[in-house]
């Protein structure tokens, strides 16, 4: 997953990036276009609050609780990597689930990016610096290393319910799948199998 998405560089960021701006403002209520001194105090308070212990990625930001688990997260997977069928984590289904650790820093380095741009308070769209953005990756990806090992079983169950709530619709179990057997096939089917060993070509030639 790490080649994954170091293969698609730059084009994977820019375009999750994208995706977050649209969302992280209305989401975490930055007021993106008022030039008040309140509103430009107020941003620039939320946005360092949000800044320290990377709090914007925490299910309540107050508390600090629920780590990973901001709503946010889902948003962009539904908006960018599980948005269609030729989505990554659709075509590569087997390998999000459970929901990979570096999907997740890339998401948290990309909600960082975007809490960035309101650091002065007023929104300041921040160019985009792979080398930056590489190096706040590598921290959120040691981080998340630390935190899936605290509790292996417990966060294997978390990320594997992250992953299926992404895939949504887009999953396919048991009980979608059909079958073209019949009863009538099965037995024929047993019958011809009960007279073969499997151990060689010839078998099917001379039955």
């Amino acid at each position: 997953m790490v080649k994954l998405i170091t293969k698609r560089g730059s084009h994977i960021w820019s375009q999750i990036i994208t995706v977050c701006r649209t969302l992280f403002a209305p989401h975490y209520r930055f007021n993106r276009t008022s030039t008040s001194t309140a509103s430009i105090n107020a941003n620039r308070d939320l946005s360092e609050k949000l800044a320290n212990g990377a709090a914007y990625h925490y299910k309540d930001v107050d508390t600090g609780t629920g780590y990973g688990e901001n709503s946010i997260l889902a948003d962009i997977r539904k908006e960018k990597i599980f948005k269609k069928k030729t989505s990554l984590g659709v075509v590569f289904a087997s390998h999000f689930d459970p929901y990979p650790l570096p999907t997740l820093a890339l998401e948290f380095t990309v909600l960082q990016h975007c809490n960035s741009e309101f650091s002065t308070g007023k929104f300041v769209a921040a160019e985009f610096s792979e080398k930056e953005m590489g190096k706040n990756y590598l921290t959120h990806l040691n981080d998340l290393t630390h935190w899936a090992a605290i509790n292996k079983t417990v966060v294997d169950k978390l990320r594997h319910k992250w992953f299926t709530r992404a895939m949504g619709s887009f999953a396919i179990g048991p009980s979608d799948a059909g079958t073209h057997l019949t009863e009538a096939h099965e037995d024929a089917l047993r019958a011809e199998l009960a007279g073969r060993t499997g151990d060689t070509d010839s078998e099917s030639e001379n039955a």
